[in-house]
């Protein structure tokens, strides 16, 4: 299994999003490093971060291109559900003992640079005509509170449920 990388090919030119983009980069490479150490506690600990801020990611993803009235948003959204529906078979393999770290590295090094060069891609041009035209949104401000600080409010207050109490809402979309 080769270390994914990084590559200017990967950004957006939307900090916050490229951002969140490495983070989900890292944890690939930091599940990768653990089974290679033969530490499957770390691997187990690193799917469900990676899980986890992946949703979160995603939810971010979404809520920011609905501010930004993205045209595309219903079909991107299909493309996060289609994959995180695929996530719950690699967790009860992998609960159930197997070794599926290099199958989910490989799915999932193919599947963040399609995604980030592909579909990512498209929505570039309506988030930052959305974020010049409103200069940096307060999302914080009571009289603009937008569906970003909403989703993100949720997400808060959904850390705490179990792995499949947070997926549900992803599949249920």
């Amino acid at each position: 299994m080769k270390k994914m990388e990084w590559s200017p090919e990967l950004e957006t030119g939307i900090p916050e999003v490229d951002t969140q983009h490495k983070r989900i980069v890292n944890l690939v490479n930091q599940m990768q490093e653990a089974r290679l150490n033969k530490d499957m506690e770390t691997v187990a600990s690193v799917i469900t971060e990676m899980v986890d801020y992946t949703l979160s990611h995603f939810a971010f993803e979404e809520a920011l291109m609905e501010d930004a009235r993205y045209r595309f948003l219903g079909p991107h959204r299909r493309v996060h559900e289609l994959f995180a529906m695929k996530i719950p078979e690699f967790q009860a393999r992998f609960e159930a003992g197997e070794d599926i770290t290099e199958e989910l590295h490989t799915m999932l090094v193919r599947w963040l640079y399609n995604h980030i060069r592909g579909d990512d891609q498209g929505y570039v041009e309506s988030i930052k005509k959305f974020l010049h035209e409103d200069s940096v949104p307060d999302y914080t401000s009571k009289s603009s509170k937008t569906n970003l600080q909403a989703a993100m409010q949720e997400i808060q207050a959904n850390r705490s449920s179990g792995f499949f109490t947070r997926l549900k809402p992803a599949l249920s979309g």
